[in-house]
């Protein structure tokens, strides 16, 4: 499977090209491992991980530290995509 590894420049030229671009939400490194093998194009870590993985309400409650450790958690799982945190 050939899969490239996006940067912000390759990512705007698709964009200028009007290439589609995928996106998908992911919080831990058993799931960024999958979608590494994938061809989406980036991942996301969102705050909703403080609802799916934390239990809270609401995405009020994610932490700059709860960020940190889901996009960590993420980068050791997927170390070759493109991540957006």
């Amino acid at each position: 499977m050939n899969l490239t590894q996006h940067t912000i420049q390759s990512l705007q030229q698709r964009k200028t090209h009007q290439e589609k671009i995928s996106m998908l939400t992911c919080y831990d490194s058993t799931f960024a491992w999958l979608v590494e093998q994938s061809h989406i194009d980036i991942i996301l870590v969102g705050d909703s991980g403080s609802m799916t993985l934390m239990g809270y309400p609401d995405t009020t409650h994610a932490t700059i530290d709860m960020m940190v450790s889901m996009t960590g958690a993420v980068r050791r799982g997927a170390s070759k995509k493109f991540i957006v945190a």
